[in-house]
């Protein structure tokens, strides 16, 4: 799900660490609505030809979400706490 990555997206911009576990927590939740999606849909026969590619995009959210409740785990833990310097808060992607 986009929503997913752009809620992790946001909190990794914002100005503190509680920002951004809130973010992270909406995200991990998002993971949450993929696999309760999926639960519905891979039950209906008309999309059993579809079975192992739902199965993979069910496992995929799960990895997503334990990957996030570790993320914040480590994040509550960090002696950083409040705002977060300048550095902490940019990024850059590299496209290839």
């Amino acid at each position: 799900s986009s929503d997913l990555s752009n809620n992790i997206a946001e909190g990794f911009e914002r100005m503190s660490t509680a920002q951004l576990l809130s973010f992270l927590e909406t995200a991990r939740g998002s993971a949450g609505e993929v696999r309760s999606m999926v639960a519905v849909v891979i039950k209906r026969p008309r999309l059993s030809a579809f079975f192992q590619q739902l199965s993979t995009i069910r496992s995929l959210a799960e990895s997503c979400s334990k990957q996030i409740g570790v993320w914040m785990m480590s994040i509550e833990r960090s002696p950083v706490k409040g705002k977060r310097p300048p550095h902490c808060r940019s990024f850059q992607i590299a496209l290839t």
